[in-house]
């Protein structure tokens, strides 16, 4: 393992085989240029959904989150595994989202009956990750 040390009356930066020394200075900085490089690439993403009519897809904390069920028809389409899905439009903090919810799953049911009783506001409970996601309404 490398470790870089800086001399200060040359300010040039060497290599050592301890591993202990201060920071290359190639690398001030990195974490305010991820942060702004990875809020360049969300907003070139918004901007071609927008183009296209198309809203980002919500993704859903463990826990619960408040979303506003927008009323409409929701689209139907066939995901990557095959299951037919309907994509709901939906708002978070002022941001529209588009939500996939699979045909065949209870929530979808849930949904449907919220959507008959002019219901908007929803609170979505996410327990577990991966595969073991649930997520129920309350």
């Amino acid at each position: 393992m490398y470790g870089y040390t800086m001399n200060p009356k040359t300010s040039v930066s060497t290599a050592s085989k301890s591993g202990v020394g201060a920071v290359p200075p190639e690398t001030e900085g990195m974490d305010a240029w991820l942060k702004g490089e990875k809020e360049r690439q969300q907003e070139q993403l918004r901007e071609k959904l927008k183009e296209k009519g198309l809203s980002p897809y919500i993704r859903f904390e463990v826990g619960e989150t408040k979303i506003k069920l927008t009323r409409g028809i929701p689209a139907q389409r066939v995901n990557n595994y095959g299951k037919t899905v309907r994509d709901f439009i939906v708002q978070k903090d002022g941001e529209t989202y588009t939500w996939s919810v699979s045909e065949a799953s209870p929530l979808f049911r849930k949904l449907l009956d919220v959507l008959s009783n002019g219901r908007e506001q929803l609170t979505v409970v996410r327990v577990g990750t991966g595969t073991d996601t649930k997520y129920d309404l309350k």
